[in-house]
């Protein structure tokens, strides 16, 4: 029905779906675009305002989010927050997907925030931002982001995205081969050396004798394909994101609602922010405008009337003229 390519992309080792909107000619711009979350919506949801773009020469990509859509799902995951913004990290880096280094960013409720973080990490690679009745606030005063200074704000800004860099990178790790079960002995029996030679106390720790070594070994390995070589060989059955969980470095940083509104201060693009008019998330934002513009200076703020949360849906029309005005740098007065 609608004239998209379905094209895929890796993170964290899923495959996950993006709908993409080519014009006719060379793009003029590119949108990303981000469905709300819950599991129901999907990349096609955008499929109208996808249209509505590359009609205008641009290249549009309606991204269905991991455990949606086309999108594998992640087996034991909560989908969380930071899980996103790795699949994001992986999509803006990937040279398949091959997005300019200016776009723009659109999304609706959950894929609103996504897109508001994203943004806030990457400054220097989003010309707009547009978030569609995003939860910006919990209804409750959080001033304690306001009074975060801009290098309290950068600092756990750089702490989040090197922490995405960082997973994003894990998935390059993989196990060592060997050609005997001998060599990956001799190999473990040097950690073991390295971790158990003298306690802190000074007491000497016995070591784990070399025919437990030996066992372990044997039950933890398995043989296989070494695609460096071609050949078969022996490497470690376990997976290689287990060692994830294992170091604290590699644990997701831990932010407040406040210091994430205060990560939304970071954005440097102009950012249209729509609400719908009889929308509960909408009316929240409408009571805080003063901390929206606190926290979002770069902010213009469009309410469509006679809409609920789904307000792009609800009214295709003015959702339309607004993004219109807002792309071709003659946005809509603020409300």
């Amino acid at each position: 029905m609608y004239p998209a390519i379905i094209n895929y992309y890796q993170s964290q080792r899923l495959t996950l779906c993006y709908r993409e909107y080519l014009p006719a000619g060379p793009p003029v711009n590119t949108a990303v675009l981000i469905h709300g979350g819950g599991g129901l919506e999907t990349g096609a949801n955008w499929s109208s305002t996808a249209l509505f773009l590359r009609n205008k020469g641009w290249r549009v990509l309606c991204l269905d989010l991991r455990g949606h859509g086309e999108s594998e799902w992640a087996f034991g995951s909560q989908y969380n927050i930071t899980e996103f913004l790795i699949d994001m990290h992986a999509l803006l880096n990937n040279p398949g997907v091959n997005l300019p280094e200016k776009f723009t960013l659109i999304g609706h409720s959950f894929g609103g925030i996504l897109t508001l973080l994203t943004a806030s990490l990457y400054m220097d690679r989003i010309e707009r931002v547009v978030a569609v009745d995003a939860i910006l606030f919990p209804g409750i005063a959080d001033v304690e982001a306001l009074m975060m200074n801009p290098q309290e704000r950068r600092d756990r800004a750089d702490e989040l995205f090197q922490w995405v860099k960082q997973m994003d990178d894990f998935v390059l790790r993989h196990h060592k081969f060997y050609d005997t079960i001998e060599e990956a002995k001799v190999r473990f029996m040097k950690s073991r050396d390295a971790m158990n030679s003298v306690h802190p106390s000074g007491s000497k720790i016995r070591k784990l004798s070399d025919d437990k070594c030996t066992a372990i070994v044997e039950n933890g390995l398995k043989r296989c394909l070494d695609p460096s070589t071609g050949t078969t060989r022996y490497t470690w059955r376990h997976d290689p994101f287990v060692r994830a969980n294992a170091f604290e470095a590699y644990h997701p940083p831990r932010f407040t609602v406040q210091e994430l509104l205060g990560i939304y201060k970071q954005i440097k693009a102009p950012l249209l922010l729509v609400l719908g008019q009889f929308s509960q998330i909408g009316d929240i934002s409408r009571a805080n405008m003063d901390k929206v513009h606190e926290f979002l200076p770069t902010s213009i703020v469009v309410t469509l009337e006679g809409t609920g949360h789904w307000c792009y849906q609800d009214n295709e029309p003015a959702w339309l003229d607004a993004l219109d005005s807002f792309i071709n740098q003659n946005p809509p007065s603020r409300l």
